[in-house]
């Protein structure tokens, strides 16, 4: 199988004087490990607002890269649930022994695993995955947030979607919350 080029761009955006975006991509040596496994890419965005957030992403991708693979006689849809939400505890417990009183870490995540000519793909948060094929670009992922979760029940609409002072206000993250629900597509 040929070998896959990637590239991460970020952008720091508007509102932060740090950015707090980490990304990372994995194409294992081995064919025996890439039929297996499959290739690994993961983005993850620490939350603004949240102290340590930039921490919170990359501990988020390296312990993800490093854990996937040490397993892989387990499905790979359930490793990606069971490892993102190690994270998540891990975040939390973090926050709770080293930030002041009430305040949390946390980060955005995407992945994708690419095996056996199949595309796998796990999100928490409002970082979007997209498939291009044709021309045509798709979003993979849903939005974690309360304006999306608005708009996909109907009482908010796509322009009062991108107007809203609360778009970047998200519904589900790692690090927030110990119950965690991924989405696998």
């Amino acid at each position: 199988m040929p070998k896959i080029d990637s590239y991460f761009r970020s952008d720091i955006g508007k509102q932060r004087d740090n950015n707090e975006d980490y990304s990372k991509s994995y194409e294992p040596p081995t064919s025996r490990e890439l039929n297996q496994s499959g290739r690994l890419y993961v983005v993850a965005d620490g939350m603004a607002g949240h102290q340590q957030g930039e921490k919170a992403s990359s501990f988020a991708v390296e312990s993800l890269l490093k854990i996937y693979y040490e397993a892989p006689e387990i499905p790979p849809e359930k490793r990606l649930n069971d490892i993102i939400k190690q994270i998540n505890l891990k975040l939390i417990e973090y926050s709770e022994k080293n930030l002041p009183r009430g305040e949390k870490t946390g980060t955005t995540l995407v992945v994708a695993v690419i095996r056996q000519g199949k595309l796998l793909v796990a999100n928490v948060g409002d970082s979007r995955a997209y498939l291009i094929r044709n021309g045509k670009v798709k979003q993979i992922t849903r939005d974690h947030s309360f304006v999306a979760e608005m708009v996909r029940a109907g009482t908010l609409s796509e322009a009062e979607a991108r107007e809203s002072k609360y778009r970047s206000r998200l519904s589900r993250s790692v690090g927030a919350a110990p119950e965690l629900e991924v989405d696998i597509h």
